[in-house]
């Protein structure tokens, strides 16, 4: 299957299901080798691309100062990082953007109810408290104007238009940064031994300065750098860690994102060497997240010039950044790599290094897409919540023994049981038997799961495989089912949405200010309820306003005025229609199918989801 028919099928794929946010836990994340810059300059990169056999690259990585992006109080300077978005767009790279927020403006400073110093590099440095509140709405307002800033982007057509940064195309991965300290670390204990320190402070700080992060740019591959901290409030002794400070860090940052409808944070670390960081030492962290997100490694320095950042040369012995690059691969399953411009500039490196770059890449090609009909199912305890699945096998070549299953066992489910049907969803082969799928080909499951109590809805991710693949990645709302279970009956809706010209896209006609629509049907195969029908665009905020109406189902004419949210009575068995109008906000709307969507969910009289179907959203040219 070419890329181009793959993409199609894909599109038809997502289709059957909306999506509320790709989940960590199995995406990929970024790959590749990628340039390290300067702070708040793309010399570096330009160099790079100019120095004749380097086309391993993947992207490039602008280090961002936030003294420079925000000079002064509502003053902003995005230049340096629109102007590196414009050069990998133009090489067909990817830019990852890494906000360094220990340099922080001079007003923000001169706001700040509470600093501390800290030293950097041998100086003493004034820094704001993390905690600090007038610092703390100073970076979000910053993150904000960045993420909203127009910046030029060509679409495939060639129309240049205007999209938001945090959703151009070429902007990849963005740096979750806590004012002040950047970072999980604390050299020498001046932030923890700070007069006015708390872990409640510290902690509240932490999620502050992330969220902020993840929710300006929630499409794109975040990151924090995560160290060794703690301070003197917990009591583990040298042999149980249990209370320290990092451990309860890093225990409510995976809480909070790389579940299923959350947002995703990897971490990160930039010390990788030859045998460098260890899983049992300062990348103890990272190594145990690996199950559950992506990790992110920069290099300690270059391996042909240590020099170049003072460091010892035993840490790089080998000569070469492959081996530093095997050992995260080996160790923390990492795919992303920084170096630095004298490793990319080096002629013995070149072949290497473009070995690597290919198999990276092809770890970032997946084997296989997945999708669930209905994504929401609300059944009484006992029975039996059946979807549909398709599997499709974009590997190029044939595979064998595929089928769906439950990674885990589920509170209050049991009875998962799977079978494969054909074309016409019409049972075939045997009960809980894989299959094999040719190349380029799609197979469809019935999937059955049968609650013995009740419970609140809760996403059931499921794990699609072939042997001797990559499994699909795991994505709310495409491949996996929001299920609930009650006692007695309640509103069971299946919703499927329609589209006037692409299967599955809504188009939004010109250039990001004007409209487009999808239709819905959906039937009620549960007791009869009030309703509560809502639109939005997912956690990916995507610039449009929606605004949903029930429509007459003969003459698909509205039959109240559209707005966000309206109400309905559905009659058991009874079917529905629904008109979801798109209007946008003066921003283009790049084709992401798996992020940029538009949903419409149903409710109960009790507030639960029973139901939900989504479009992908992309603008298209106007027809004249």
């Amino acid at each position: 299957m070419n890329s181009k028919t793959a993409l199609t099928v894909f599109t038809l794929v997502l289709t059957l299901a909306g999506i509320v946010n790709a989940t960590a836990k199995d995406i990929p994340g970024p790959h590749g080798i990628y340039m390290l810059g300067s702070k708040d300059s793309g010399d570096g990169y330009l160099v790079a691309l100019d120095t004749p056999g380097v086309d391993f690259l993947a992207g490039f990585s602008h280090r961002a100062s936030w003294a420079t992006l925000h000079p002064a109080p509502d003053i902003f300077d995005f230049s340096s990082v629109i102007e590196q978005i414009r050069a990998v767009e133009a090489n067909g790279d990817k830019l990852t953007l890494e906000l360094i927020v220990f340099s922080p403006p001079q007003h923000v400073l001169d706001a700040a109810v509470e600093t501390v110093l800290v030293t950097r590099s041998g100086a003493v440095t004034e820094i704001p408290a993390p905690w600090d509140t007038n610092a703390q709405i100073s970076y979000t307002q910053m993150l904000d104007a960045l993420a909203n800033t127009p910046v030029q982007w060509t679409a495939p057509d060639g129309r240049v238009l205007s999209v938001r940064l945090t959703d151009h195309p070429s902007l990849q991965t963005v740096t979750a940064t806590i004012v002040g300290i950047s970072s999980i670390r604390d050299i020498g204990s001046e932030v923890s031994g700070s007069p006015n320190y708390t872990r409640e402070k510290f902690l509240n700080a932490m999620n502050v300065s992330v969220r902020a992060s993840r929710e300006a740019f929630p499409s794109k591959f975040g990151f924090i750098s995560f160290f060794k901290m703690n301070d003197t409030e917990g009591t583990a002794t040298n042999g149980d860690t249990s209370d320290d400070l990092d451990q309860e860090a890093f225990t409510q940052l995976m809480r909070d994102y790389n579940n299923p409808g959350q947002l995703h944070l990897g971490l990160f670390q930039e010390n990788l060497s030859d045998s460098g960081p260890t899983t049992d030492g300062i990348g103890r962290f990272l190594f145990e997240a690996s199950t559950q997100t992506y990790i992110l490694f920069q290099a300690l320095t270059a391996w042909t010039n240590p020099a170049f950042t003072n460091t010892p040369a035993e840490k790089v012995a080998s000569g070469t950044p492959i081996t530093g690059i095997d050992f995260a691969q080996d160790q923390y399953g990492a795919t992303y790599f920084e170096i630095y411009l004298p490793d990319i500039q080096s002629t013995n490196l070149h072949e290497s290094l473009r070995v690597k770059a290919g198999e990276l890449a092809a770890l970032a090609t997946p084997d296989l897409v997945a999708a669930v009909l209905p994504q929401a199912r609300a059944v009484s305890v006992n029975d039996t919540a059946s979807v549909f699945a398709t599997l499709i096998n974009i590997s190029g070549q044939d595979l064998v023994n595929c089928a769906p299953a439950l990674p885990e066992l589920l509170a209050g489910v049991t009875g998962f049981s799977f079978q494969s049907v054909d074309s016409a969803n019409q049972l075939s082969g045997t009960a809980n038997t894989a299959t094999d799928i040719l190349a380029g080909q799609a197979q469809g499951y019935v999937i059955g799961l049968t609650p013995l109590s009740s419970f609140e809805p809760q996403q059931v991710e499921f794990d699609f495989t072939c042997d001797d693949a990559k499994p699909a990645a795991a994505s709310a709302g495409v491949n996996t089912l929001l299920l609930s279970a009650t006692n007695v009956p309640s509103a069971d809706i299946l919703a499927i949405a329609a589209t006037p010209d692409i299967p599955g896209v809504a188009g939004i006609d010109g250039d990001g200010a004007g409209a487009g629509f999808f239709t819905i049907a959906a039937i009620n195969i549960g007791a009869a309820d009030d309703l509560t029908i809502t639109a939005d665009t997912g956690l990916a905020g995507t610039p449009v306003t929606l605004n949903v109406c029930q429509t007459d189902p003969v003459t698909s004419i509205c039959l109240t005025t559209p707005a966000a949210q309206i109400q309905t009575h559905a009659n058991a068995s009874e079917t529905l229609t629904f008109g979801v109008f798109i209007s946008g906000q003066g921003f283009a709307i790049p084709f992401d199918p798996a992020q940029t969507r538009a949903h419409a969910r149903f409710t109960d009289s009790t507030g639960k989801r029973v139901g939900s179907t989504s479009v992908a959203m992309q603008s298209i040219a106007t027809v004249q």
